[in-house]
């Protein structure tokens, strides 16, 4: 009948509604959720590094003199122990002359950092050649005769970056069926909403 259409088309429009209704909720979640745990990994990166950075202060004040820094690679064994993600260079600050780069990345970053033109004593972000997101911190300290260096000390972010990634894919799959459940149950309470007035109109 005309009623029977009516009330199945409402019920279908209400469970319509619902799932709009639910990804808008949905996507605003989701944005959220990713700019938290953004926001959280990048404090994580900043504490890992400052204390990363106040070791290797105490560490350059070790060394005897600027010549000295080329022969004395085994004083940041503190430093890179548990860390394969730590890169370092060691400049002369006047010339900015590489004294020391312990890795490729440790090379790159002498040009990717000095890009980023940030202020001393921050971190920011910098890219390789090849396309690899680093967060670096550079400054100025003395090493023991009161000689200045200049370090770039920077950190690998793909684990964080994947784990973004990981929170997005697992969120896409798992709002569909959320989708789902959102129209299942919109159009059952919808249907129970209408009973009685299809009990009203049997009378």
């Amino acid at each position: 009948t005309a009623g029977t259409r009516l009330r199945g088309s409402l019920a279908l429009r209400v469970a319509m509604a619902s799932v709009l209704f639910g990804i808008v909720v949905a996507a605003g979640t989701v944005a959220v959720g990713f700019w938290n745990l953004s926001k959280q990994l990048d404090e994580r990166a900043v504490v890992e590094m400052h204390g990363r950075r106040e070791l290797l202060v105490h560490l350059l004040f070790t060394i005897p003199s600027l010549a000295a820094i080329a022969d004395s690679k085994e004083c940041f064994a503190d430093l890179f122990f548990g860390h394969d993600d730590l890169h370092l260079a060691l400049m002369e600050p006047n010339t900015k002359q590489v004294i020391a780069a312990y890795s490729d990345v440790a090379t790159q970053s002498v040009v990717g950092l000095g890009h980023a033109k940030a202020p001393p004593d921050t971190m920011h972000a910098w890219v390789t050649p090849s396309g690899t997101r680093y967060s670096g911190w550079h400054s100025t300290v003395a090493v023991a005769d009161g000689g200045k260096v200049e370090f770039l000390l920077s950190i690998d972010r793909r684990q964080d970056a994947a784990l973004l990634e990981g929170f997005v894919k697992t969120t896409l799959l798992a709002l569909p069926l959320l989708l789902a459940l959102v129209a299942v149950g919109a159009g059952l309470i919808a249907k129970t909403g209408l009973a009685p007035a299809r009990r009203f109109n049997k009378l």
